[in-house]
Order: C-alpha cells, then structure tokens, then sequence
C-alpha cells in the first residue's frame, strides 16, 4: 500500500500566491476592458489580438485561400500533344466569327463542348471571343458574352478560366485602346454582364486596377454596379497612399511587426495585392537593390506566415506588375531584370509557384516585355519550373521545345531548354533525342539535317550522353522501320 506524503505550504507562501493570482485576475480585466495600445499609439481591442494570435499559429498554410487565378492543379494544364497554339486560336476564331453573325446559341455550344473535350484549354477560347467582341458591335458583344456565360452554366468552362481571360485583357487595355479608345467601357460592360449572370463574383472587382475604372467610367450609364466601380476606386486610392507611407518608413527600419499591426488597423483586405505591388516597385528604388529585394520578400513572408497576406494577395500584386513593366520603366529602366531577380527570389521562397509562371507566360501576360521577365525567371529556377512536369507535361515540354527548334533553328536557344530541364534520366534524354528524330522524320530531308546537327552539339556539350544516344536509336529502330528519307550515317538516304 503507498503511502501518501502531505506537503505543508506555509501560510505566508500560500497568501503571495494568492495575491498574484489576484492581480493576474485583475489585469485581465482591466485588458478587457479598455484594451491595449499599439506602437502606433492606436487601441487594438482582445479580439483583434486573439484572432491576430490564431492566425499566427494557422501559419501560412492556413493563408492560402482558393485562389481566383486558379489553382496550381489547373495551372499546370498546357496545350496537348498535337496541338500549337496558332492552330487552337484559328478553330477558336473561327468558331466565334460563326456565332457572332449566326447567333445560334445551341449550336455554337455544342461546337465549343467539342473543341473543349480535343483540347482542354478554355482560357484561349475566352480571351479570343473578349477580343472578338471588344471589335463587334454591342448586339454581337453582348451576344458573345452570353455565349462564355452559356458555357460556364454548362460546365465547359470554368470561372478561373473566365478571370484569367479578363485579366490577359485587363493587362493590355491601354495598348487595345490605341486603336479603339472604348475599349475600357467595353471592358467593363463585358464583366458587368458576366457578374449580372452570376457566373462571376464581385470579387475580381477590387481586383481590377485604379486606372481602368476611372478611364472605363462614364456618367451615361449609372448603375449599382458603376457605384461600386466609384466606391472601388475612391478606396484604392486611399488605401495606395496610406501603404506608400507606411513602406517608406518599413524600408529604414525594417520592422514587419509594425507592417503587420498597421495592415490589421486598416482592415481594407481587399486591396492587400496593391500593398505587394508597392513593396516590389518601392524595392527598385532602393540605394542597396539586392538588400532592399531580401527585406521586400521576407517582409511579404512574414505576413504570409502571420495569415496578414495570403496566396492571392501575393499573385495579384505580381500580375500588376507585369501588365505595368513598361509603364514602370519609365522610371525604373531596368525595370525588367529587377522584376526577373525579384520574381525568382519569389519562386524560390515559395511566396509565388513555377505552374503560376508557366500560365502567365501561356497567357503571354505582359506583352513583349512580360515574356521576357518570365522566361529569364523560368532559366533562373529551373529546379522549381521544371519539377512540376509529370510524364506527360515531360513530353508536351519536350515536344514544344522540338517544334520551336525546327521553326527557327536555334540550337542555343534549344540546348539552354534541355538545361533548363537538368538533371535529365537517361530514359529521359533518350526520349528527348527519340523525339527529335521521330518529328525531323515526320517533316522532311532539311529538318533530318538540322536534327542530326543538334544530337551532335548535344553530346559534344555533354547535355546527353552516348548511353542515351544508342538507347533512342535502338527505340527508334524497334518502334517503326525507317522511312524512306531519313537520316543515316551518311546522311539522307536518296528517294
């Protein structure tokens, strides 16, 4: 049996005790009733620091709210096997051209569910029938917006595909309005019309940039919806002015607490992706760029990780920019290669994804200039763009990246792609090279040549070893006998 021992507290311990629990009890009170001060001078009230301090503890994971963009499962889906993006836009042209004077809705539904089940790339077909409609007349455009919401209805497309497709136009509105300056009222109306059918949320308004709506909104057409457009812009406005306070004074001090007590205060979410946006651009300007780019990011990381930014915040501030790197160069001439570094460190830090990349530059996000940036930042993080390829994004890859060498022959371009795709299994690389035979082959005498010039500079660079050569010939053999006009030693066997 144990024995059980009695521990006597003296009195007078037991008395300090209870006074300091008192006075814990009394100071709670005292926080609950009247709050606390920030560093700012401002009162922040008990909830707003428990819900501050659960969010902390959710961490970034919790952060990533469903991103309007899309997700990064939809992102990485790229064009099939077979198909180029000129032959997709010529189906699609062609297609809306015929509803937009037919307007048979049925019919054009149809057609469009069938091009969708051969290839699967519904953000083309949106931006092309927008571009359509923004050069109809506004029986045809509101036809033609009719016919995307039809097909959201039916499930053919989705609604990240239709924000996608406005965004890809949102980005260039300044360069379409050149040569039709209604373009921004256009715009606008178009989205309307897609909200007014519920096919779209209100949420992508907040979204939209501050010039667009002030350039796309007139006095002739007053609606609860261009109220809001008002009210949107009155708000970025304020809210631009009160981050670029803020971010001049965090890049002296450096202190993301304040950011994040700051950004708490303000309570204008919504607007969160202007804020990113500032702390990019307000890093080119910077005495010390490369210090100034590691505060930019860990500050953005912090505020990921307190559950302040989320996802969106962070994508969303990243396509302003890039439908802006012209207009920012003006200022900032070296505007493109900052945003490459800041955009790989981005990648990187894992703030932004290599597939949301690799749609923007699908999407050609950025004109001339945006390509530029993102494909300098796909070179620069070969091991994020590239580990995202499954089998069958290996081939598609591979495929395009054959196809593009045979339309303009740069052997350069073409082995700085496979490096891009290091470290390659031999299995791999021998389907590289396979590849490159099987299409030469498929083409013709002077691309079996250029085919046989390019495995030779790819050994003699030691991009692919012999083991891989011998492996895809042996393939090769084995898969179909050589036709008559393919390569040999000796070079193309006469007809």
């Amino acid at each position: 049996m144990k024995k059980v021992v009695l521990v006597l507290v003296p009195v007078p311990v037991l008395v300090l005790v209870l006074v300091l629990v008192l006075v814990l009890v009394l100071v709670l009170v005292l926080v609950l009733r009247i709050g606390v001060r920030s560093h700012s001078g401002s009162r922040i009230w008990p909830r707003a620091l428990i819900v501050s301090s659960l969010t902390q503890l959710r961490g970034r994971n919790m952060a990533k709210a469903v991103s309007l963009f899309g997700s990064e499962a939809e992102l990485v889906h790229e064009l099939p096997t077979g198909w180029t993006l000129q032959k997709l836009q010529q189906r699609v042209k062609s297609l809306v051209d015929e509803y937009a004077v037919s307007l048979d809705l049925p019919e054009a539904t149809v057609a469009c569910r069938d091009l969708m089940k051969e290839c699967p790339c519904s953000d083309e077909l949106c931006i092309v029938a927008m571009r359509t409609a923004l050069e109809r007349s506004e029986a045809q455009r509101s036809a033609l917006v009719g016919l995307l919401c039809d097909l959201s209805k039916e499930s053919i497309l989705d609604a990240s595909s239709l924000v996608r497709s406005f965004e890809k136009l949102v980005c260039m509105w300044e360069d379409l309005a050149v040569d039709a300056p209604k373009t921004p009222q256009y715009l606008l109306a178009m989205f309307q019309g897609c909200v007014d059918k519920q096919v779209l949320g209100n949420t992508f308004v907040s979204k939209l940039p501050e010039s667009l709506i002030n350039a796309g909104m007139t006095d002739d057409n007053a609606s609860p919806f261009t109220e809001m457009l008002k009210q949107v812009a009155t708000e970025i406005k304020e809210y631009k002015k009160k981050v670029g306070v803020r971010l001049e004074e965090y890049f002296k001090t450096l202190s993301s607490k304040e950011v994040l007590i700051f950004l708490g205060e303000l309570e204008m979410p919504a607007y969160h992706h202007e804020f990113v946006k500032k702390v990019i651009v307000l890093s080119f300007s910077r005495g010390s760029i490369d210090k100034a780019r590691e505060a930019a990011v860990q500050l953005l990381s912090d505020l990921m990780d307190d559950g302040i930014l989320n996802e969106d915040d962070i994508i969303w501030g990243v396509l302003r920019i890039l439908g802006q790197l012209d207009e920012l160069a003006f200022d900032t001439p070296k505007c493109a290669e900052l945003t490459t570094e800041m955009l790989s460190k981005m990648v990187i830090s894992e703030l932004l994804g290599a597939p949301f990349i690799r749609r923007c530059r699908l999407l050609r996000i950025g004109g001339p200039t945006g390509l530029k940036v993102l494909d300098a930042t796909k070179r620069k993080t070969p091991e994020h763009s590239k580990r995202n390829l499954d089998a069958a994004q290996f081939k598609q890859e591979i495929q395009t990246m054959i196809l593009e060498f045979f339309n303009s022959g740069g052997q350069v371009e073409f082995i700085r792609c496979v490096s891009d795709l290091a470290p390659l299994t031999q299995a791999q690389s021998a389907e590289l090279l396979r590849k490159v035979m099987t299409l030469a082959m498929e083409r013709g005498g002077t691309e079996c040549v250029a085919a046989l010039a390019l495995i030779t500079k790819l050994h003699r660079t030691e991009e692919v070893d012999e083991g891989a050569v011998e492996r895809a010939l042996d393939e090769e053999v084995t898969s179909s006998p050589p036709p008559c006009g393919t390569v040999g030693l000796g070079g193309p066997v006469p007809l």
